[in-house]
């Protein structure tokens, strides 16, 4: 018969092995529900993702409905009225509304009548969205999600609606919206990162309460034997709970794409490059929408409004906007004007003196104001010897064409279009050395918020102005098509201009090198409006409104 101490023995023996069973399984099962633990918070929040992105995106896609009816009343009868410029400044408007990226105005063959980004008038619309739409007899609207571009495209008829009503034989072209859903993702996003944490924390909460159950299970045992074993399975379920919550932390640090930086300027041959710099997208890794005014007026009040966080103007724009509050600095120079802006006259006016008692057009929110008053001041006189009138840069050549006004202030292109229409240019800005400089403005909020994607648009205008050297036949084409010209005439138009790379920039930023420089055009400018009594206030020094910062960094490598 076995002894009493072996009938021990082998009783402790298998309460030992059922012990390790018991704590083997109760491991498993615990790494079991662990996973499922982990994924019930996932998959609630992907769930509420999907359905706030959706809800989303079909409010995005009313909005631009919205816009595309409000176009529908004006769009067709400004074409018809063979007002492009007006047009111009529709889309452009349309481009600042919250979400809008770009407006196109099609004829029913895809030919792109307006839009408000300007390189594209003239040229056949590449978007498949637009070409399916025309296929399908241009009557039905179309909307197309592009998850790869962030974008959500629609397409809606364009009506020439007579009396008897709309119907599909009076769509007459396309109205094509391209709207940016990053708002639509962000506030998607939000709303998962809400039932994320909402449900991480319900489901680590009973997660911690099955733990403690199966701890206090593992503890019954009292063999020492068995301390390795709930060790092991200790150690399991610990790292079952980091791991659960790394994964909740990733989805709640998960950053959204940056915004597009948006750029408002006027039709200026000066600003081409950056057409090239977004055709190519050589910004990267930032994106750069380009919206383009046509008056100053217009661009202003989109700044002020903080509907754009960079615009190309002049000295001169810098000191207005300055004068009216805003707290803005200059992060780059362009270029300067050396006989690409100046006075057209009619048939007749062969001097500024001809000018005296004369009716002058000019935009008064623009640097023509200043080209007036100093091309006066050049031959004697002042703006009581004329009469200004105020217009705007497209309307100023055309009243000069018509005979409303003796002469006009204009720049390129409008100045050799004007020439080429018979008028006769009598004062330039050549006359005006390193007076008139294009520049970048951005707020100091804005340079110090957006530095690296601005440091990153920097590197775009370098890179612009390097292919363009490089391939010389596609820069031009693409500029002179971004300014409604031809070739020959966009390259005859360069010439009154010295285009400004950033190590350009670096000698004008820098005081102390000698010769021309940021700081006394910009000294110049502020005393010749002060004179002029241009500005209700002092203006700042120079050393408050350019920033050389910017152009430093994208020159580092």
């Amino acid at each position: 018969m076995p002894r009493m101490g072996e009938l021990t023995r082998a009783g402790e023996e298998r309460g030992r092995a059922s012990s390790g069973r018991r704590a083997g399984l109760l491991s498993r099962v615990a790494l079991r529900l662990g996973v499922l633990f982990v994924a019930f918070p996932l998959v609630v929040a992907g769930a509420a993702y999907h359905q706030a992105r959706q809800a989303e995106a079909a409010a995005l896609a009313r909005h631009g409905d919205a816009i595309a009816d409000l176009l529908n009343y004006s769009a067709r009868a400004l074409l018809e009225q063979g007002a492009p410029h007006a047009m111009q400044r529709v889309l452009a408007n349309c481009a600042l509304v919250t979400s809008v990226r770009r407006v196109r105005l099609t004829d029913l063959s895809g030919k792109i009548l307006a839009s408000s980004y300007r390189p594209e008038v003239g040229t056949s619309s590449a978007s498949p969205l637009l070409r399916s739409f025309l296929d399908e007899g241009a009557s039905r609207p179309m909307v197309q999600l592009l998850d790869e571009r962030s974008e959500l495209t629609i397409v809606r008829p364009m009506y020439h609606s007579p009396a008897g009503g709309i119907t599909a034989q009076h769509v007459v072209g396309a109205i094509e919206l391209v709207m940016q859903r990053r708002d639509v993702d962000a506030i998607a996003t939000a709303a998962a990162l809400r039932m994320l944490a909402i449900a991480g924390v319900a489901s680590l909460g009973l997660f911690a309460a099955v733990l403690l159950v199966l701890r206090a299970t593992l503890a019954r045992p009292s063999s020492p034997l068995l301390a390795p074993a709930r060790s092991r399975g200790g150690d399991r379920l610990r790292r079952l709970a980091c791991l659960a919550l790394l994964a909740l932390l990733a989805g709640a640090c998960s950053e959204p794409a940056p915004a597009p930086l948006r750029v408002g300027l006027l039709v200026w041959v000066g600003y081409s490059p950056l057409y090239i710099a977004a055709e190519h997208e050589m910004n990267a890794p930032v994106e750069a929408e380009i919206i383009t005014f046509s008056t100053g007026v217009d661009m202003e009040r989109a700044f002020i409004d903080g509907k754009l966080d960079i615009v190309a103007s002049t000295l001169f724009g810098a000191l207005r906007l300055a004068d009216q509050g805003i707290d803005l600095q200059t992060v780059m120079a362009l270029d300067t004007s050396d006989g690409a802006d100046g006075i057209v006259a009619r048939d007749g006016i062969a001097s500024m003196r001809d000018l005296k008692g004369k009716r002058v057009a000019a935009d008064l929110a623009t640097i023509s104001h200043l080209v007036l008053i100093r091309a006066l001041d050049r031959a004697g006189m002042s703006t009581s010897d004329v009469e200004i009138v105020n217009l705007t840069l497209e309307q100023t050549t055309d009243a000069l064409r018509t005979g409303n006004v003796d002469a006009a202030v204009s720049w390129e292109p409008f100045l050799s279009q004007a020439v080429a229409d018979g008028a006769k240019k009598i004062f330039s800005s050549a006359e005006l050395p390193n007076e008139i400089t294009d520049v970048l403005l951005m707020t100091r909020e804005a340079a110090a918020r957006r530095g690296q994607d601005t440091v990153a648009f920097l590197r775009g205008w370098d890179r612009a102005l390097e292919l363009w050297r490089a391939r010389p036949s596609e820069a031009l084409g693409l500029m002179a098509r971004a300014q409604g010209m031809k070739v020959d005439e966009f390259e005859s138009t360069m010439t009154g201009l010295s285009i400004l790379d950033l190590a350009r920039n670096r000698q004008l930023f820098d005081r102390s090198a000698g010769g021309p420089s940021l700081w006394a055009a910009y000294d110049a400018t502020a005393q010749a409006m002060n004179k002029a009594k241009m500005l209700e206030n002092t203006p700042a020094p120079a050393e408050a409104r350019l920033n050389p910062g910017l152009v430093a960094a994208a020159l580092q490598k």
